[in-house]
């Protein structure tokens, strides 16, 4: 299987490039072949080459006895004039980029998964045409990401920084680099809530410190007032106490005054 995809690689890497000099493809608009990135993970393929009117069915039919066993799908395009190659890529497989019809084989972008964010980047050197004389278009490559790419060279970008297209052509390194990031938002919301939660556990507990310094403040306000007021009947009570000693004191001078008076006159007498 191997050496049968190898081999298939390198019969569509000359026939691409031979192609794409000839008068097979329409010399008005060049193949361009469409890579989209899903936001589940699963990514797809879609090559469409406008064709000479004359060589389309024999061109169709090539590229059928191509990928017959690849599960890729060869066919005229609705208006008769393009022949559509197309192909899906489930999950597991990440998010591959099909190159396969340009004789560019299957690459996948290197994850690299957080907590929070996964990060994508993708860089492919495969059709380096430097040694080429330049001046000379041979297709065009488009990548859709899901979300807007942080870093891309692509010589056109599109639809917010999410579709970037390249232009193949000679005379050129033709160096593809395109990076992505997506966050999980699952695990991004719990700790929003958890910083939430804490957030507002935090200010229930401040409040009710706050609420029983209050109280304790307001109690000792009246505890002392509750003193003040029970000392006062103290001290009346006390001035009480006292005046009735001095009225007692003075009564039993009062009576030993007497006595010593009557005794004086039963003396004189």
């Amino acid at each position: 299987m191997f050496r049968k995809k190898s081999a298939l690689v390198s019969v569509l890497i000359i026939l691409v490039f031979a192609m794409s000099t000839m008068a097979v493809f329409a010399e008005d608009e060049k193949p361009e072949l469409i890579v989209t990135l899903n936001s589940d993970g699963s990514s797809s393929m879609m090559f469409v080459a406008k064709l000479d009117p004359e060589e389309i069915d024999s061109t169709i039919a090539y590229y059928n006895q191509l990928f017959f066993a690849e599960n890729y799908t060869v066919e005229k395009s609705e208006d008769g004039s393009s022949m559509v190659i197309t192909n899906n890529f489930p999950v597991d497989k990440g998010y591959n980029v099909d190159l396969t019809v340009l004789g560019g084989g299957e690459e996948s972008f290197v994850s690299f998964e957080e907590l929070f964010v996964n990060r994508y980047g993708f860089k492919n050197t495969t059709f380096n045409a430097e040694e080429r004389p330049a001046g000379t278009e041979y297709f065009k490559i488009t990548i859709i990401t899901p979300v807007r790419a942080s870093k891309s060279n692509a010589d056109t970008q599109e639809d917010g920084g999410k579709k970037h297209t390249w232009v193949i052509s000679s005379g050129r390194k033709n160096i593809m680099t395109l990076s992505f990031k997506t966050y999980n938002m699952v695990p991004l919301i719990s700790a929003l809530f958890g910083i939430v939660l804490l957030a507002v556990l935090i200010y229930l507990i401040a409040t009710d410190k706050k609420k029983n310094k209050d109280y304790s403040y307001v109690s000792d306000e009246s505890l002392s007032e509750d003193e003040e007021i029970t000392e006062e009947p103290q001290d009346e009570e006390i001035e009480e106490m006292i005046e009735q000693l001095d009225f007692e004191v003075d009564s039993s001078n009062g009576e030993s005054d007497s006595g010593d008076e009557d005794e004086d006159n039963q003396e004189e007498e």
